[in-house]
């Protein structure tokens, strides 16, 4: 029921697939060139996420999928903005595997984040 074509919106997502290094030593990361997927997206605007070890991470957005989509902590995302723009998402934490399915949570990035 989560993952039903209807729940479901665009968005565009980048990998990272290497990086370069400038005069100064200063390395910046080359990612992928942003790809389409229809996944389900909710806005849940919690602050923290408790683990069972007390771990906690901002979390504004969670992708939920019914399989695993290789997404890592390096994986830039597309939700709000267009992909000519600088990208709004990056991964929060590592994802959760339950038995239905996978979820993804992501955080806003702000200036300190955009590339």
């Amino acid at each position: 029921m989560r993952t039903l074509e209807i729940n479901k919106r665009l968005i565009y997502y980048a990998v990272r697939v290497g990086e370069k290094e400038n005069d100064l030593g200063e390395r910046k990361p080359i990612y992928s060139t942003p790809k389409p997927l229809r996944v389900r997206v909710d806005f849940t605007n919690t602050t923290a996420k408790i683990d069972a070890f007390g771990k906690t991470s901002d979390c504004k957005v969670k992708l939920i999928s019914d399989r695993d989509l290789g997404f890592n902590l390096n994986t830039i995302f597309w939700i709000d903005t267009p992909v000519s723009a600088s990208h709004d998402y990056v991964m929060a934490d590592q994802p959760d595997k339950t038995i239905n399915g996978v979820v993804y949570r992501l955080q806003e990035t702000g200036v300190s984040y955009a590339d």
